[in-house]
């Protein structure tokens, strides 16, 4: 398996801009409950007050053959720039990101692959958390048009569309939001139309978290490359 298989896995993805009906551009609200909250006001609050996230996930994607394939597994990320991915199911996968360093360690390959990131990981899912702390609001807005979508299963949704096109990836979000201003969902669509759902759970956020956290336990004999 080479470099961009064992990428395709990963968090990171890029994808067009998706065509969704109902959109309406972003106002904020301030000064009302949760209940009334629109869905990017709720998603400005979930970034703003994040330190620390750790929970479970369900992430779905789709195969080049057309499979729809489920994996599950935890996260942990703590601002502003450490988060571990840790894929559990249909196998082992430790994905890691510290400052501007992704790490893929791949034990069935005894593999790690060692990479720099670039400027289109703020318009992934992982780079979205990364934008978490006091300047959250002004990062989105610098970087996406921010619209409401359509409430639908039980969350507010938001679509943020980037302002740079192509140039910084083409990347687009979609998040679906509880009323407590918790991250439930995050849904992307690469080029192709094939589209990638990740669904969080037993989600807890600003408790401290250890550096040994983000220290992989990697045996010896293990092979690395670096991109």
């Amino acid at each position: 398996m080479n470099v961009i298989s064992l990428l395709v896995k990963s968090i990171c993805f890029s994808f067009v801009i998706l065509l969704i009906s109902g959109l309406t551009k972003s106002k904020e609200n301030n000064g009302f409950s949760n209940l009334n909250k629109t869905g990017s006001a709720l998603l400005f609050e979930a970034l703003t007050k994040t330190e620390s996230m750790r929970a479970n996930f369900e992430h779905e994607q789709i195969s080049n053959s057309g499979k729809t394939v489920l994996f599950k597994g935890s996260i942990v990320f703590r601002r502003p720039d450490r988060l571990k991915w840790q894929v559990k199911e249909p196998y082992n996968q430790l994905q890691l990101v510290r400052g501007n360093q992704f790490l893929v360690y791949d034990p069935d390959l005894e593999q790690v692959i060692v990479k720099k990131l670039d400027s289109t990981f703020s318009s992934t899912p992982a780079g979205l958390l990364f934008a978490s702390g006091p300047e959250a609001r002004d990062f989105l807005k610098e970087r996406y048009e921010i619209y409401e979508a359509p409430s639908k299963d039980s969350l507010k949704w938001v679509l943020a569309l980037p302002k740079f096109g192509d140039k910084e990836g083409g990347s687009a979000l979609e998040v679906g939001l509880t009323d407590k201003a918790k991250i439930e969902r995050l849904i992307t669509t690469d080029i192709f139309g094939k589209s990638s759902t990740i669904r969080f759970s037993n989600v807890s956020t600003n408790f401290p978290v250890k550096d040994s956290e983000f220290i992989p336990v990697i045996p010896e004999g293990v092979e690395y490359i670096e991109n």
